[in-house]
């Protein structure tokens, strides 16, 4: 369950950034910084999305998306403790195994967030205060 609550936490996290992005995108709309503002922000949510559908079935609207759709590493986690929690003994030797190849990739996706994050993200942000983009726009 730590896992899960760790993916889950990745995926706000990258969501909130995403949701950043295009806040300043917005702000920069209609003055000459647009258009290099937008580009370098597409690349940005290109990434954070790659990333988000390896760890969350972002797709699915209902429960039939659920069947037909294929389950990401935050459902397959969620399922493994559902699983090793619903006997009493200790978990199987086949439950440590996907556990631990889960959390291998669930760990991949979180370290190419956060390369994301240190270098896209801060490329982002430099590009943002170079042009001088207000920080509060009043319409």
């Amino acid at each position: 369950t730590d896992k899960v609550s760790e993916t889950h936490d990745a995926i706000n996290r990258l969501r909130s950034v995403r949701r950043q992005v295009d806040e300043w995108v917005g702000r920069s709309q209609g003055r000459h910084a647009w258009e290099a503002v937008s580009s370098q922000a597409e690349g940005l949510k290109d990434k954070l999305s790659a990333i988000e559908e390896e760890l969350i079935q972002s797709k699915a609207v209902d429960d039939l998306d659920r069947i037909s759709l294929p389950a990401r590493l935050n459902s397959k986690l969620a399922e493994l403790s559902s699983v090793v929690a619903s006997d009493d003994s200790a978990p199987t030797k086949q439950s440590h195994a996907v556990f631990d190849e889960l959390s291998t990739k669930v760990n991949a996706q979180l370290r190419r967030l956060q390369e994301v994050i240190d270098t896209d993200l801060a490329a982002f942000v430099t590009v943002v205060h170079e042009l001088g983009i207000p920080t509060v726009v009043a319409e």
